[in-house]
């Protein structure tokens, strides 16, 4: 039985594996393509910079943060959301199913799940997270952290991957329910996902919305990360941490059920 088990995760892995090889021969196959993604990259920071500017010279003096606060806030959430769109980026469902490529997942060895969200790496994500690492590393430098806080910032970045990733895959199981129902409901979290990314958490402190915004991903880049890099007070850790926890073990749970569930309901048709 441990044999078997062990045997499973090498295959899941080596499958991992040869699609990250493919993504990653893509990239630099197609160098127009690579090219012209990272020119529309850097425009698109370029201008969050610039509204960033403009909004921290207006507005930086409420929460107590400089312009280089913001600017990494900024860019890390980008970064963290170009990472989890590696494996979520254009795997909509809906196209799974109505096309007939999510049968192709049910008559091979590994999981349909799994399969279905880590085949085709997305290399698109790949190479806009590899175009964030230079102004992210400079912030990082310019913050100063000690090991311990850098540790605490590489931990929590990574949860906050996954919640942005389980987030998406929960969204988007609806789809096995009513067509295009997963499809709107990632476009609208994708939506709050972009208003968030220039607006920190700080401002909402004393929103009657706020304790709903513990439970994106997107909040904890400036409700937690900043505060730890910048060495200052983080508001009530305690109920953070649970919420996000609990929101996190919710969508899992939700996304499994809906998985088990669409399968079994399941019929191809495209």
């Amino acid at each position: 039985m441990e044999f078997e088990k062990r045997n499973e995760l090498k295959k899941h892995l080596d499958y991992l594996k040869i699609n990250f090889t493919i993504s990653y021969k893509k990239l630099f196959e197609y160098k127009t393509n690579m090219i012209s993604g990272l020119i529309a990259q850097f425009f698109y920071m370029i201008l969050g910079y610039f509204f960033l500017f403009l909004f921290s010279n207006s507005f930086a003096d409420v929460i107590n943060w400089s312009f280089l606060d913001f600017i990494f806030f900024f860019t890390l959430n980008d970064t963290l959301w170009c990472l989890g769109g590696i494996f979520f980026w254009n795997k909509r469902l809906f196209n799974g199913i109505t096309q007939g490529t999510l049968n192709d997942t049910l008559f091979r060895p590994l999981k349909p799940f799994f399969t279905y969200y880590f085949r085709n790496i997305n290399e698109v994500a790949i190479l806009m997270t590899l175009s964030n690492f230079p102004v992210l590393l400079a912030c990082l430098y310019l913050l100063k952290p000690n090991i311990i806080h850098l540790v605490l910032f590489i931990i929590i970045s990574a949860i906050v991957i996954l919640s942005f990733v389980i987030t998406d895959y929960f969204l988007n199981s609806f789809e096995f329910y009513f067509k295009k129902m997963g499809l709107t409901l990632s476009y609208l979290y994708g939506s709050a996902y972009e208003s968030l990314t220039h607006y920190p958490f700080q401002f909402f402190l004393h929103s009657r919305f706020k304790f709903f915004l513990l439970t994106l991903g997107t909040t904890f880049t400036a409700s937690i990360i900043v505060p730890i890099l910048r060495n200052t007070s983080i508001w009530n850790l305690k109920i953070q941490i649970i919420i996000f926890t609990t929101t996190i073990i919710i969508l899992t749970i939700g996304t499994i059920i809906n998985w088990r569930y669409g399968l079994k309901k399941y019929e191809a048709f495209g």
